[in-house]
């Protein structure tokens, strides 16, 4: 009696490959998420608060020079703005009840991202936008890793170059404010009140 044999196909061995290598599946709880990556954020503000003084070994020298060439000589503002975004998380959290007439919000934190990242741009922008002259462009400048950096020469080199030093600080400063009320989601109206 002659065995049959098996004929192997690209989708059954796919399909035998995804059983073996399946990844488990935590189901983890909204607020663990959320302490994860609160977490997270207070070890690298500690681990670049250890790079920028000096204390984090090799990999530190690695990311102290990133940081100077990304930020200028706001990399030094890094850890605390890294702690800042996770003192928001841990202030902010987020809704549990289900509106039927809202959309359900897949990234509840994108907003403190955004909101921190809009933040640290103006603030670069600024920074870099002071440093600016007719004798230095703004990428030479960030290419020596002063002023606002890399991201500094992003946002202040089109806006100064367009508008001018006033008018492009004061979009900058927009940015900036847009930044930190998107981050902290308040209403500047709410002051007056």
């Amino acid at each position: 009696m002659a065995r049959t044999k098996r004929k192997y196909t690209r989708r059954a061995d796919a399909e035998e490959e995804g059983k073996i290598l399946s990844i488990p599946k935590l189901n983890l709880a909204q607020e663990t998420k959320r302490s994860i990556t609160i977490v997270i954020f207070l070890i690298l503000a500690g681990l670049v608060a250890m790079a920028l003084i000096g204390t984090a070994g090799v990999f530190g020298i690695y990311i102290y020079k990133i940081l100077a060439s990304l930020f200028g000589m706001m990399a030094y503002t890094v850890p605390v703005l890294l702690a800042l975004v996770a003192w928001i998380l841990f202030q902010n959290k987020p809704k549990v009840e289900v509106d039927e007439e809202e959309p359900v919000d897949l990234h509840p934190y994108a907003r403190t991202y955004v909101g921190v990242f809009l933040m640290v741009a103006g603030s670069a922008g600024l920074i870099h936008s002071f440093y600016l002259n007719e004798t230095q462009t703004a990428f030479s400048l960030a290419s020596t890793g002063r002023a606002g950096g890399y991201l500094g020469a992003l946002v202040a080199g089109p806006l100064v170059g367009a508008f001018g030093f006033w008018a492009g600080c004061l979009i900058i400063l927009g940015i900036l404010l847009i930044g930190l009320l998107v981050a902290f989601n308040v209403s500047p109206l709410r002051f007056w009140n």
